[in-house]
């Protein structure tokens, strides 16, 4: 578990981004493409009741409301869900919902869910694996997860490496971990490539990977 000094700063730092999260149009674009690959690879039903932790101001969530019947729009930040709120007022989209939580603390009681998707979120939690067995037991038998992150970096892609508590993961660690938490099926693709400048104001090409499994 995160000390709590350490997780009010992560909180306060996402609080005070929130305003101009989504002016960033790499950050735009690869939700985009996240959402995208999400949809190609986990194909939910119309039907299905999708949970996005992480959500931030919603960039993936409301992309993924269109193709299910509700979205539960899941972040530790409370301004970041205030974004995705005035959002929702504005367009009136019926379907997503706002919980302000941290399931590294304490998992909410939002139900059950056909899908869990998180994207960029993994490796700013200091504890994946215990993580992805929470995700595990709000999954219904057959639920799929979908995970987004870095593939493994050198620690320059935030503009402070504090920013993070991992350098991205290891495709074949994160299928162990997904295995041992009672996920099956388990897929990996590149849903997108990014260049950006890093810490060192060096530019570099990343990547991000999407990690579909089934809660068996």
């Amino acid at each position: 578990m995160i000390p709590s000094h350490m997780q009010e700063t992560e909180l306060n730092r996402f609080d005070a981004l929130a305003a101009e999260w989504d002016a960033n149009p790499t950050r735009v674009e690869l939700a985009g493409a996240v959402a995208a690959a999400i949809l190609t690879h986990s194909r939910p039903e119309r039907s299905a009741r999708v949970l996005d932790y992480g959500a931030g101001t919603g960039l993936v969530s409301l992309q993924l409301s269109r193709h299910a019947s509700e979205v539960v729009a899941v972040d530790s930040s409370r301004e970041m869900l205030r974004g995705l709120e005035s959002k929702l007022a504005a367009s009136g989209i019926p379907n997503v919902k706002t919980c302000a939580a941290d399931f590294e603390r304490e998992p909410a009681s939002l139900g059950m869910f056909d899908l869990v998707v998180s994207s960029m979120t993994l490796h700013h939690v200091r504890a994946p694996r215990p993580l992805l067995g929470r995700f595990q037991q709000i999954l219904r038998p057959g639920g799929r997860l979908a995970l987004a992150d870095l593939d493994t970096e050198e620690g320059f892609f935030h503009g402070r490496p504090e920013d993070a508590f991992h350098r991205g993961f290891a495709r074949e660690e994160v299928g162990q971990w997904l295995a041992e938490a009672g996920f099956g099926n388990i897929s990996f693709h590149t849903a997108h490539r990014l260049t950006k400048k890093g810490s060192d104001d060096r530019e570099r090409e990343y990547t991000v990977f999407l990690a579909v499994a089934e809660r068996l």
